[in-house]
């Protein structure tokens, strides 16, 4: 057991910080360093933090005496930093997805299992109350058998932009709802379908605006995945107040044979108005901030973490369960290119 978890990050950018800092309130937790190579930003977010700054990551994890490290690099960039850190004992939160190909993901799971260290992925919606009310209801069989699942997760095109292109919309918004689903959904999936909607998106970045997915599962029932990002900038494009992070369109509808099941995140409980920007609609579920500190379900999320790692039992959302979704979003994508139907596994999956 560790008396102090010490932990370093990989990648200060908007959620590596996120997560650092909801790390860094945790009683016994500790950011000691960080790496980033880009230098403004990480010595910047060091200097808040009180932390070792390094520009490679390498050199921070032989120096730093570390028990854990956050990996939030770009998705694409997951798979070096994540056995690096593994290979020298270390336990891992890495955001999602695991990886942009299933040869990463299980690179990643090959490291984490022969140097018997834990690897925990970034599927906030499993400590979003809401979403874990759902998936109790289902297990304690209030739904029944599972007959069809809706989903829909859309977010502004300035998230898009954000990203600029380098990720379809399925791998890093719908992964989200992917990963729920399978979370409890008693059953396995057998086929995906994906059709994809181009607007100004496509025009621009070259990654589709929406994705529709359809999905079987081996008893017959379905669910239908919407996932975008092309929704109007002026959904949540408001500075004022500064706290009210803006979010997206979502939606989860479970159809049982003894019971529905239903939520809707768009006010997420809170509505405003202003001669500044209009209606808004704050985020104060996910990392709503109070009195300065980071809460909600990424808080919940870094604390499972590391209780974890201070109790060297094993997180929750292990990388076994991200490559599933993982391999979901790789099978709505070759769905889309190849305009088919896919079955998985896919074709050289294990």
């Amino acid at each position: 057991m560790v008396d102090e978890v010490k932990f370093g990050l990989i990648g200060s950018g908007f959620m590596g910080k996120l997560l650092a800092s909801a790390g860094d309130n945790i009683p016994a937790c500790k950011l000691i360093s960080l790496a980033d190579p880009d230098e403004e930003t990480g010595k910047s977010f060091a200097r808040e933090k009180e932390a070792s700054y390094y520009s490679d990551y390498f050199r921070m994890l032989e120096e730093e005496a570390l028990d854990a490290v956050i990996v939030s690099t770009p998705e694409y960039l997951h798979r070096e930093p994540v056995v690096a850190s593994a290979e020298r004992g270390l336990d891992v939160f890495v955001e999602k997805p695991i990886a942009t190909n299933l040869e990463d993901a299980d690179a990643i799971i090959q490291a984490a299992g022969k140097e018997d260290v834990n690897v925990m992925v970034g599927y906030i919606l499993r400590f979003e109350p809401a979403y874990a009310s759902i998936k109790q209801a289902v297990e304690e069989g209030n739904a029944g058998n599972i007959i069809s699942v809706y989903a829909r997760r859309n977010a502004p095109i300035q998230e898009a932009e954000r990203l600029n292109g380098r990720l379809n919309v399925v791998k890093y918004i719908g992964v989200h709802d992917f990963d729920q689903i399978l979370w409890w959904h008693p059953s396995r999936p057998v086929t995906v379908r994906s059709r994809a909607v181009e607007g100004k998106v496509k025009e621009k970045l070259g990654t589709p605006d929406f994705v529709w997915t359809m999905i079987e599962f081996e008893d017959g029932s379905f669910a239908v995945v919407e996932t975008g990002w092309g929704l109007p900038r002026n959904w949540s494009n408001w500075d004022s107040p500064k706290a009210w992070a803006g979010f997206g369109d979502v939606e989860l509808n479970v159809i049982g044979s003894e019971g529905v099941f239903s939520l809707d995140f768009t006010p997420m409980d809170v509505t405003g108005a202003d001669s500044d920007g209009g209606w808004k609609l704050p985020d104060t579920r996910h990392w709503p901030a109070v009195d300065g500190e980071v809460t909600g379900a990424v808080k919940t999320e870094m604390e499972r973490f590391f209780r974890s790692v201070h109790e060297g039992t094993s997180p929750p959302v292990s990388a076994k369960e991200a490559r599933s979704s993982l391999e979901l979003a790789l099978a709505a994508e070759k769905s889309i290119e190849e305009g088919r139907t896919i079955k998985l596994p896919l074709e050289g999956s294990s």
